[in-house]
């Protein structure tokens, strides 16, 4: 798990108070949330309070001088000027607002001693403020001081007021100590844990800590029970302990969040992850209970609407889960995967300018995402050309995105069979991006298709220049040696190449297998095939090993291979040809 975490700063406001906001890429909160907690954690520019904090009349004359000394060395990004102005004004005015703005700018000119000064200070004037504590202990271990900074962290967690402090303090301690990246300094903060067995914040900032770092999973366990002992209902407590058993038990799991339910009902962050985990598992009737507790406690409980449309799609309970994924809307507008939800449904009702309506409102991170799926009902209600033409004019700001468009254009020209048309949009595509590795092994399994061996070699030899351990690279050349040449010895090297890269492939199991058939080593080739639709029923792979089976005599057991894949799948192209091409060699 990578965290990010600069160096602990403070921002003031007007109140006097000091307001801290944490921004972390990997939070640690249980569920997996972003936690807007106490401190500052990443700093990309100065404070502005330093700049705008207004003046009055009670202000002395050195106040001003300091504070327009740091007003102006900070617009020229003389941070260490600015803080030294700040820190002389922070002692004669004793205003925890500049004072944070002192601490902010010694941040940024990573003088961490003066913080610790500051951070003191600042603790006289504002003593319930938890950023401060967090200031210094962030400020000791950038100095190394790894013993003062965990002592600061046990002074804000620990000891007998424990009910006043709040979760995202706990959390931004916790983030703090697994962002030393040190086992030093989590060993030390364990022995404390230890050491306070009747200490729950301790031991439950422990538990989050060994959470985070692999090799001290095996510490979850021992801290939050602790925890839980002493304070029983903890619901976030429970929720991290359901999470670590998961890992090794499911059942003892499952078993243990029904438990706590019970005695704890209100629990409903702690049911929702229950009934989420049972939503994996298939056991849809059991999360679906859970989900009703939930709403009938919390009506709009948005993320038990959502999941409960998710169960009522697994169901086909389709105006079920309308009914919830519109229920949502109503109180969050913006929820865009609801809208890419009802717009799916749509589509499978063949409402496709229903679905369009809702798939034109997805805005933000997955609008790409969405006007792909609005290709697709354009497709079935206008034909090809519209969905292609929807794409082309779709705005696309990164590679990433660009390359998103693409695929899917290459995708409905594949599924419309417009084979020469398609080479032309890979070749301008590659011309683009020549390197691209989606694009190289596209246009190669295209180029076989239309039996331009030249390019087809071409693009997958340089797709496995570019990347050396892509084994289905290797598995398309070699199938295709196999299947169109006789270089037979060098197709069976690639393919074992690609199977040593991606064991227990089924579709490279089967490209072994079908190069053993061109060997004419037909046992060989027979035991691969049928391990590889063991693992997967896929028509071509069917086709591979009736095909054996009917050159070899065993045409009964060819014609059950068969007739099997037929019944999911009786228009494959492949399988077809195999069945009429080996028919019509039987009558001649």
């Amino acid at each position: 798990m990578v965290l990010t975490l600069s160096v602990l700063s403070l921002s003031a406001c007007s109140t006097g108070t000091v307001t801290q906001d944490t921004t972390s890429t990997a939070p640690l909160s249980p569920q997996n949330q972003q936690p807007n907690g106490e401190v500052n954690t990443d700093i990309n520019e100065p404070p502005e309070t330093a700049v705008s904090t207004e003046l009055n009349e009670e202000l002395g004359g050195k106040l001003l001088e300091n504070l327009l000394i740091a007003n102006i060395a900070s617009r020229r990004g003389k941070y260490e000027a600015a803080a030294s102005a700040l820190m002389s004004a922070s002692y004669s005015s004793r205003n925890s607002r500049i004072i944070a703005d002192a601490i902010q700018f010694s941040s940024l000119s990573g003088n961490y001693v003066q913080i610790i000064e500051l951070s003191n200070l600042l603790k006289e004037v504002t003593p319930e403020n938890p950023g401060v504590l967090l200031s210094v202990a962030s400020a000791h271990f950038q100095l190394g001081n790894h013993e003062k900074a965990v002592d600061a962290l046990a002074e804000l967690i620990g000891g007998t007021n424990q009910q006043s402090i709040s979760q995202n303090t706990l959390l931004n301690s916790a983030r703090l100590l697994v962002q030393q990246k040190n086992d030093d300094v989590t060993q030390l903060f364990f022995q404390l844990a230890e050491h306070s067995n009747e200490d729950a914040n301790l031991n439950f900032v422990a538990a989050i800590v060994a959470s985070n770092t692999k090799e001290h999973m095996d510490k979850v366990t021992m801290f939050i029970d602790q925890v839980l002992k002493i304070s029983s209902h903890w619901e976030q407590a429970a929720i991290i302990k359901f999470n670590s058993l998961l890992l090794s038990d499911q059942a003892k799991a499952q078993a243990f969040a029904e438990n706590f339910l019970v005695a704890s009902p209100s629990a409903n962050q702690l049911r929702l992850a229950l009934s989420r985990q049972l939503l994996q598992n298939h056991q849809l009737d059991l999360a679906s209970k859970e989900l009703q507790i939930i709403l009938k406690q919390d009506p709009d409980s948005a993320e038990a609407l959502f999941t409960s449309g998710l169960i009522y799609i697994e169901t086909d309970e389709l105006d079920r889960a309308k009914v919830a994924f519109k229920r949502l809307l109503e109180g969050f507008p913006q929820h865009n995967q609801s809208k890419i939800y009802l717009a799916e449904i749509a589509n499978r009702e063949e409402k496709y300018l229903e679905a369009i309506v809702y798939l034109q409102q997805v805005d933000g991170q997955q609008y790409i995402d969405a006007q792909i799926s609005l290709s697709r009902a354009l497709v079935k209600l206008k034909g090809v050309d519209a969905g292609i033409e929807h794409l082309q004019k779709t705005g696309a700001r990164t590679e990433e995105d660009k390359i998103k468009l693409i695929l899917e254009q290459d995708s409905i020209l594949r599924a419309g069979k417009l084979l020469d048309r398609l080479k032309r949009f890979l070749d301008d595509s590659l011309k683009q991006f020549p390197n691209q590795p989606d694009l190289l092994y596209n246009r190669g399994l295209l180029a076989a298709e239309l039996n331009l061996l030249d390019l087809h070699e071409r693009d997958l030899k340089r797709l496995i220049d570019l990347q050396p351990d892509n084994a289905h690279a290797y598995n398309a050349l070699g199938y295709t040696l196999a299947d169109k040449t006789g270089r037979l010895e060098e197709a069976m090297a690639l393919i074992r190449k690609a199977n040593t890269l991606l064991p227990d492939n089924p579709f490279i199991l089967d490209s072994l297998g079908w190069v053993f058939f061109r060997q004419g080593n037909n046992e060989e080739a027979i035991k691969y095939l049928r391990q590889a639709i063991a693992i997967n029923s896929d028509p071509e792979i069917a086709a591979h090993l009736g095909e054996v089976l009917w050159v070899t005599g065993d045409r009964k057991e060819a014609e059950k291979v068969w007739m099997e894949a037929k019944k999911a799948n009786k228009d494959n192209p492949v399988l077809r040809e195999t069945i009429e091409r080996l028919a019509t060699e039987q009558q001649s």
